[in-house]
């Protein structure tokens, strides 16, 4: 049992006052593509979710905030999309460009949109890291 929590606190530590370390999103597409153009054209981490979405949640709450997802997410421009309005046109017209069928969707792309790994629903921190190793494997 104590084993259990270590291991807990170690994967998802809270400091002092409720502050988590953990991914630095970029809102936005565009904010996404500009970031990764400064930074040399390194791959992108997108994040299509809406705030009706309750696998999103579940995302932000276990997944997102796993030391060992926040370490591999280094390697990429993190970019939370926000789909919560499906009748906008814009909305409509980056669902249809990435191929989203469903809240959450992750996918790793290369700068210029080459998809390298996808993922869709709520999914563990493993899962989360089997896709990382594999966008990274393509790079």
């Amino acid at each position: 049992m104590i084993l259990a929590v270590l291991a807990a606190a170690w994967a998802n530590p809270v400091f002092p006052g409720g502050w988590t370390p953990g991914i630095h999103w970029v809102e936005g597409e565009a904010a996404g593509l500009a970031a990764s153009h400064n930074a040399g054209d390194r791959a992108l981490l997108l994040d299509f979710r809406a705030d009706w979405c309750a696998a999103c949640g579940e995302l932000d709450t276990e997944s997102w905030p796993d030391r060992r997802v926040v370490e591999a997410a280094r390697d990429f421009i993190a970019v939370r999309l926000d789909c919560t309005d499906s009748d906008n046109a814009a909305v409509k017209a980056l669902i249809a460009r990435y191929n989203v069928r469903g809240l959450p969707t992750v996918l790793w792309t290369t700068a210029d949109g080459h998809e390298l790994a996808r993922s869709v629903g709520f999914v563990q921190p493993e899962a989360l890291l089997a896709r990382f190793a594999l966008a990274m494997g393509q790079l």
